[in-house]
């Protein structure tokens, strides 16, 4: 650890991202796209996923952020009032129909846009766009520090430990990635995911490798310059799920630093750095499963800012990995909902979070994703060639996805919400 704190702690500032890229592509082909790669990963025997994908122009826009997980209240709902119990400053990136839901609850929580304040994502829709909107709005000076958050970890409630991370204070950014051996450990996993990469790093025994999925809560720093880094992390960030980045993005930023700052690389490179990026390139002519040794990669990382960066799998939350990316993840945690009997006891927030379905009841009327959601969920089951979520009385009647538990899901949650609240927002 540095020896001179660079930020102030605990964070208070978020950027919550309701948004997502949308294709050019036509439907048809789209869904093609999306069949194509779910039989993909039944065919390795990984997990299937119909994942979500806007698309220009369509009559419905399936922005996954606002599918309702409990009544009519939206998933974006979830995590956007678990933070305003916080001392926190948010600013929420997302399209028009995401600007109603943020501006319900405001007027419902009678708060004022310092506390609350929506972003409209515009035209060209990417992480950077939605991490350089959301930051802008915030008005941050250098010694402030934030998180990006994606609005899709609808019980991802316990925020303490992530807004007091020291790291914040003496890195520029902060990647605490999601690790299954971290996650799930001494007991077995409540629900399966894809991990593509692994991570090998240094505790007080020695090394240990684990086997990682990309981070979903990133930290940075407010004196980071947006522009060439975020053009950067958007290409490496494009291909993440399918356990891919933009390699070549990465290549070209560190050769420019190291080109402008060699002092600099001559110190990363003999810190490891160089062993690094060989691999690094040698599994992106390769294909192979990649090797990541995270103090190798804070060297890299050095170049991207030239000042430190600190990645680590040190997070013990299901729910930072359990994020909603396909049809099957929402059918999931509504089954968890559904076996509960409800929000509460599973929830932190779930009297709020409940409180807000009254002006959605009119609200949804204002957004088309959301006025028959039911049978638009259905058809998008028949076009992808999926059972049909929903019966014939809106009821859900989707099964849980193969290898989640639904009965270890709930316990989990009923102990995390009981311990928020006995040990004060843990």
């Amino acid at each position: 650890m540095l020896e001179e704190a660079i930020h102030d702690l605990p964070v208070r500032h978020l950027v919550m991202s309701a948004s997502h890229n949308i294709t050019q592509k036509p439907q048809r082909q789209v869904d093609e796209g999306i069949i194509a790669s779910a039989e993909k990963y039944r065919s390795r025997g990984d997990m299937v996923s119909y994942k979500f994908q806007r698309v220009a122009g369509a009559q419905i826009d399936e922005l996954k952020f606002l599918m309702p997980l409990w009544k009519d209240v939206p998933l974006l709902a979830h995590q956007v009032i678990s933070a305003i119990t916080h001392d926190l400053t948010v600013s929420v990136v997302g399209s028009k129909d995401v600007g109603l839901v943020v501006g319900a609850i405001q007027d419902y929580f009678k708060l004022n846009d310092r506390r609350l304040r929506f972003v409209d994502e515009g035209q060209q829709t990417s992480l950077a766009n939605s991490l350089t909107r959301g930051r802008d709005a915030l008005d941050l000076s250098d010694n402030h520090f934030f998180y990006f958050v994606p609005l899709d970890l609808p019980f991802f409630f316990r925020l303490r430990p992530m807004l007091d991370d020291e790291d914040a204070a003496h890195h520029i950014a902060v990647v605490d990635v999601n690790a299954r051996e971290r996650i799930f450990t001494g007991a077995g996993e409540l629900f399966p995911r894809n991990y593509y990469w692994d991570l090998i790093t240094s505790n007080g025994d020695g090394e240990v490798t684990y086997s990682i999925k990309e981070p979903n809560p990133i930290g940075f720093s407010g004196s980071i310059a947006f522009d060439r880094f975020f053009r950067t992390i958007d290409h490496m960030y494009a291909h993440r799920q399918g356990g891919d980045f933009g390699i070549d993005a990465l290549i070209q930023h560190i050769t420019r630093n190291m080109v402008q700052h060699p002092v600099q690389a001559l110190r990363s490179i003999s810190s490891g750095g160089a062993r690094q990026l060989n691999d690094l390139y040698a599994w992106w002519k390769q294909g192979k499963r990649l090797t990541l040794h995270a103090e190798q990669l804070e060297q890299l990382g050095y170049f991207l800012q030239m000042a430190p960066i600190r990645i680590k799998a040190e997070h013990q939350d299901p729910f930072r990995l359990k994020d909603v990316d396909a049809w099957h993840d929402l059918f999931d945690y509504a089954l968890v909902i559904r076996y509960n009997g409800g929000l509460q006891g599973i929830h932190a927030h779930a009297t709020l979070i409940e409180g807000f379905q009254r002006p959605m009841e009119s609200l949804k009327k204002e957004i088309p994703l959301l006025r028959n959601f039911p049978a638009y969920a259905n058809e998008r089951a028949r076009q992808l060639g999926m059972p049909l979520p929903y019966g014939k009385h809106q009821q859900l009647i989707a099964q849980p996805s193969c290898g989640t538990d639904i009965p270890g899901t709930v316990a989990l949650l009923r102990k995390f919400s009981s311990t928020y609240h006995s040990h004060g927002n843990a």
